[in-house]
């Protein structure tokens, strides 16, 4: 069962903890502030933060170099992706966590309805993303220890500029179109796998 959280009239929030062991999502709507969240046992469905200005203050995501923190453990499943919604944020940085059950230890997720350019990942977990946003123009998971999954076919032609990863054997979908001509990509170590393909 999804439901939402009304934040407004609520400030000075750090943390928004989103825990679906019982079943369901919860999303923030209104929030005032551009708070850390975590998400954990949540094995399908989508989540999503909305922003508005307080009485008398501005936007929390008003400024051009905004970065929602995101911290993921036990989401989703090989079947399952768990969208995340969030407008208004320039940067999404991921730290991923394994849960404690085997079905945790990857976290999957859909962020191509997150508007961030740069999307970063760090943490032991291995992460599966499904697909990310048309804005995308980085991937950064060179501090992640885990095997990093990502489908980055969704960006805009020449729009990456850079494509990294970390130690874990990863596996990485880039669309040669979606390249820029000074394109950096670089897959760190591990036994890794590139997979490119192209349109007309």
């Amino acid at each position: 069962l999804a439901r939402t959280f009304d934040a407004t009239g609520v400030s000075g929030v750090e943390t928004y903890k989103i825990d679906g062991a019982n079943g369901g999502v919860v999303s923030i709507a209104d929030a005032a502030d551009l708070t850390a969240v975590e998400l954990s046992n949540i094995a399908s469905g989508a989540f999503s933060i909305t922003y508005a200005a307080p009485t008398g203050g501005t936007s929390p995501v008003a400024g051009t170099d905004d970065t929602l923190n995101l911290t993921v453990e036990g989401l989703g499943s090989a079947t399952a992706d768990v969208s995340v919604t969030a407008a208004g944020v320039e940067s999404l940085a991921i730290t991923s966590n394994a849960a404690a059950t085997a079905a945790g230890a990857t976290n999957y997720l859909d962020t191509s309805s997150v508007g961030a350019a740069k999307i970063s990942v760090k943490g032991a977990a291995d992460t599966d993303f499904g697909a990310v946003h048309t804005s995308t123009t980085s991937y950064d998971a060179s501090e992640s220890t885990g095997a990093n999954t990502a489908a980055l076919g969704n960006a805009a032609d020449s729009a990456l500029t850079m494509v990294k990863t970390g130690s874990g054997d990863d596996k990485i979908t880039v669309n040669l179109n979606d390249l820029g001509a000074t394109a950096t990509v670089d897959m760190g170590a591990g036994d890794d796998t590139l997979t490119l393909t192209s349109t007309a």
